[in-house]
């Protein structure tokens, strides 16, 4: 087989790279959950979302190339990769079909050959993705042709794809069925659903309790009211299911409220929650169980990958590169972590409020106790806020040191223009609190004081306040830029790129 797919997308640009992350997240959230067939290298934005959804990844292309999956794979991705066989012509020969199918190798000769057997392959109903560089426009027809039989017409050009390559899209129609790839064993996770009403509820309930390859033990949906009477029998997607599904009225609970007279009732050692309507992988619980079993002192486990908002993807950015974009993104939900129950009930989280939840995850995911998970998706169902209402909203919240974090705390005073406040609550000698007193401080105009402070932290070897250091508008001394462009050499990063990405 020609590797011409795998050098050609290897080399993306931004437009493209943009094109196969959207892509990507479709296919986590949207697509068949089944066995894929994967006939040529896949870049990273593809195979993200494909191993998020699959149950298992059949790959044409080598020995080699399963255990180089199998190894990119294994730390983070519970589905299984499997290799297969080819006959004398090099075309694959698999005894099972598969739910999906993305090609993104095609022989120079005999193209069409390649993509009937491959087309062979998939079952009835299965998504079939091809992705390949420009060939002549006859081949095209002719693979077009082909394509447009083996699905019965059902293919479309996939829209916004760059023009080097070949990208359509299609669902094939036959008599041969996909087995069921249910796995029988459920995680020790309760979810919460938090419903305001029965917009959105069938989808996640739907990704939760019959699209997930491992589901929760239980499933908690609190109803706290709206304008649509939540459906009492939850559309009988629970009675499909192996999981206990509750609901608790809670119509006119605060949310804090709500969220902690479920955590009373849970049993399980690890708890999720999420909004009616959001959309989770099929490995969503799975992968972040596995993150956070890595890591035996981890309070929360956070996906770090795609989301999909308003048919948009937005990355979840780390601290470092989101301090001046985090506001911009607003996207951050609940259903990218997992929480240990056990830190939840002992009181280490401000009040149970969901925004404030928010913030610590945008702000602390390189703390201690938080890990990251690569490779999960979770969509919000793109709530999203305006800026100047997102930032009128953080302001109108009267956060309370005497039961929130004051770290926190101080982060969202500095978030909404209090840097009064932020001084005042960024009061102890932790790395935190110091890099937030200094951005208040220079916020307030204090600025040798906020120079002093950064460069005390610089002198300990502290990368943010390197970053932070290089972004303050105020004249610098040589020996502070000398020191900070040191330690962020000495971190493996550039200078003008971390800057440039502020």
């Amino acid at each position: 087989m020609s590797h011409r797919a795998a050098d050609d997308m290897s080399m993306t640009s931004a437009p493209t790279r943009l094109f196969l992350r959207r892509l990507g997240a479709e296919i986590a959230l949207h697509g068949a959950c089944g066995p894929a067939f994967l006939c040529g290298s896949l870049p990273d934005e593809l195979l993200e979302g494909v191993a998020a959804a699959a149950s298992e990844l059949i790959v044409h292309g080598g020995e080699k190339r399963v255990r180089e999956l199998r190894r990119r794979l294994r730390a983070s991705h519970p589905a299984a990769v499997l290799s297969c066989a080819h006959d004398g012509e090099g075309l694959p020969v698999y005894d099972q079909v598969a739910s999906m199918g993305l090609i993104t190798e095609l022989p120079e000769r005999a193209s069409a050959d390649a993509l009937e057997r491959v087309l062979s392959l998939l079952g009835d109903g299965a998504d079939v993705f091809v992705l390949i560089p420009r060939r002549a426009r006859s081949e095209e027809g002719r693979l077009q042709r082909m394509l447009s039989a083996a699905c019965n017409g059902q293919v479309a050009a996939l829209e916004g794809a760059p023009e080097h390559l070949w990208a359509w899209r299609g669902k094939r129609v036959t008599t041969v069925t996909v087995e069921s790839t249910a796995a029988a064993a459920s995680l020790p996770i309760t979810a919460v659903i938090l419903a305001r009403g029965d917009v959105g509820m069938e989808f996640t309930l739907t990704d939760l309790l019959l699209r997930q390859h491992y589901a929760p033990t239980d499933v908690f949906v609190l109803d706290l009211g709206g304008e649509i009477a939540l459906d009492p029998h939850l559309h009988g997607v629970p009675a499909r299911s192996s999981a206990r599904v509750a609901v608790f009225p809670k119509h006119g609970a605060a949310l804090g409220e709500a969220l902690q007279d479920a955590l009373g009732g849970i049993q399980t050692p690890f708890t999720y929650w999420c909004d009616a309507g959001d959309r989770i992988a099929p490995y969503a619980l799975a992968q972040l169980g596995m993150a956070l079993e890595a890591s035996a002192d981890a309070r929360v486990a956070v996906a770090s990958a795609a989301l999909l908002a308003e048919g948009e993807v937005s990355e979840v950015l780390a601290p470092i590169a989101a301090r001046a974009r985090i506001l911009d993104q607003r996207c951050f939900p609940s259903a990218a972590a997992l929480w240990r129950t056990s830190a939840l009930r002992a009181g280490e989280w401000p009040d149970a409020e969901a925004a404030h939840f928010a913030l610590e995850l945008a702000w602390q995911r390189l703390d201690e106790g938080v890990v990251v998970a690569p490779g999960v998706l979770a969509g919000a169902n793109a709530n999203d806020l305006p800026a100047s209402d997102w930032r009128a909203f953080l302001r109108s919240q009267q956060t309370n040191s005497a039961n929130t974090d004051p770290c926190l705390a101080a982060r969202m005073a500095l978030l909404s223009a209090r840097p009064e406040d932020a001084v005042r609550l960024a009061c102890d000698t932790s790395v935190p609190s110091r890099l937030i007193r200094a951005q208040a401080l220079a916020q307030m105009s204090r600025t040798a004081e906020a120079l002093t402070l950064v460069e005390q932290l610089m002198h300990e070897g502290h990368v943010e306040a390197a970053i932070l250091f290089l972004m303050m508008p105020s004249t610098k001394s040589l020996a502070g830029l000398r020191l900070a462009r040191g330690i962020l050499r000495d971190a493996g990063l550039d200078e003008a790129a971390v800057l440039g990405a502020l």
